[in-house]
């Protein structure tokens, strides 16, 4: 059990080194590129493109468990492209780190996040989710599973947040950047 002085010199440590804690929560989104301001007035977000629209929605989903591996994968896919995603041995352009959020903030972010890479062109994503009671991390392979860019995603590595984190593939948007 965590003592008020084990508090208290834990602060002191962090004061020592210069860690300051983050503001707001929408502080632990990271992109590896700089994100555009999206402006949208509308309730949902959605994006026209060739497969259909990024609209992920609050319904119901399948619950996991905070430990449970996931994996997905398109029918088509090439085994070996499989397990280069498994074994973490393809570059991951972005990441987003979603949890410590509420569902429709995890929703919102997501969106956003995918329409970023879908504008970018960016095609393997890290997609941190966390595992708590499992909630953010069900949503998350619900939303992905109805995506029709997504490709495959399977749970990460330990090294890169295991059972709270998923890597993801995505199909790019044809065209230029």
């Amino acid at each position: 059990m965590t003592t008020k002085e084990d508090k208290e010199l834990f602060k002191k440590e962090m004061r020592a080194r210069g860690v300051t804690p983050l503001k707001k929560r929408h502080d632990r989104v990271l992109y590896k590129k700089s994100a555009p301001k999206i402006k949208n007035n509308s309730k949902s977000i959605t994006s026209s493109h060739d497969e259909g629209t990024i609209e992920l929605m609050l319904e119901a989903f399948v619950s996991c468990s905070p430990e449970e591996k996931l994996f997905f994968a398109r029918p088509d896919l090439p085994i070996k492209t499989i397990r280069k995603l498994r074994q973490a041995k393809i570059e991951f352009e972005a990441k987003i780190d979603l949890h410590a959020m509420n569902i429709e903030e995890a929703k919102e972010a997501l969106q956003q996040f995918l329409m970023y890479c879908q504008q970018q062109r960016i095609g393997a994503v890290l997609v941190i989710h966390g595992k708590g009671r499992a909630i953010i991390k069900s949503a998350v392979a619900s939303w992905l599973q109805s995506y029709p860019q997504t490709l495959a995603f399977c749970s990460a590595q330990p090294k890169d947040g295991g059972a709270g984190a998923i890597y993801l593939l995505l199909k790019k948007k044809k065209g230029r950047r």
